[in-house]
């Protein structure tokens, strides 16, 4: 996989953590480990009778965020993720929150990144003259197989549910979800041993910080493994894209 292919390949993966796990938080009343919030939405809202649409904020995130990590369906997820993160820089900006707007500003400018990425399939909404020229999103043409990823957004369907009952089985639904994931990735795709050294880091980053909780009560911080991994992971990604190492295969041929 190209330094290009694997950057964007980085931006969805981070985009759609980041967005699914803060729709978890906000269905399970804040429990559900994640990196931004606010994890109390839904019950904010509920002040002002607008409870239901605290809920369809949620599970938006989940799904979307859940499209974009997929990479198949990662396009489409890219698309409607847009909306969100105006509103979201929107509100940031409208309340005079410090801080909080540039992070905002920077997943959109991400979000925007990942689309840029794909704008030669894009492209086709802005020609005026009818052409049958359609250009395959190139996240479909890296990751061909659509059969693991809708059994995946599946399994997500069935971990909003869980967020209704029990953080126990939403975190436990969540961690098989990112580990099934990594798998899909490795089976699909070819990378550079420091490629996959990066992957493996960011996957061991987002099990650290959903089992954060359970891991407290083994007296193991996962936030050091997390700080740790993110840290090793980000200096690999550095090196990857100066230095030359060998091509690792995917775990099983490409499926069609």
């Amino acid at each position: 996989m190209s330094n290009k292919d694997f950057f964007v390949l980085l931006i969805r993966l981070c985009l759609g953590y980041i967005f699914l796990s803060s729709g978890l938080c906000k269905l399970t009343e804040g429990q559900f480990a994640q990196l931004i919030g606010p994890p109390l939405l839904i019950e904010q809202l509920e002040e002002y009778g607008l409870e239901l649409f605290g809920y369809i904020i949620a599970i938006s995130q989940v799904l979307i965020g859940g499209l974009v990590m997929t990479q198949r369906f990662s396009l489409i997820g890219l698309i409607a993720l847009v909306p969100i993160n105006f509103g979201i820089l929107s509100v940031t900006l409208s309340q005079q929150w410090t801080g909080t707007p540039f992070v905002n500003a920077f997943f959109l400018g991400l979000n925007i990144i990942a689309l840029i990425y794909e704008y030669p399939s894009l492209k086709i909404l802005l020609q005026t003259k009818a052409t049958s020229t359609l250009r395959v999103p190139k996240s479909i043409q890296l990751f061909t197989d659509w059969r693991f990823p809708v059994a995946l957004l599946l399994l997500l369907g069935v971990g909003i549910g869980a967020s209704f009952f029990s953080l126990f089985w939403t975190t436990l639904i969540g961690s098989i979800f990112f580990a099934l994931l990594g798998y899909y990735l490795f089976w699909a795709q070819a990378y550079h041993l420091l490629q996959a050294l990066v992957l493996g880091c960011f996957f061991i980053c987002i099990l650290m910080i959903t089992n954060i909780r359970g891991l407290q009560t083994l007296n193991i911080r996962g936030e050091v493994f997390f700080v740790g991994s993110f840290a090793v992971g980000f200096a690999i990604w550095l090196i990857s894209l100066f230095a030359k190492s060998r091509l690792i295969g995917p775990i099983k041929a490409k499926g069609g």
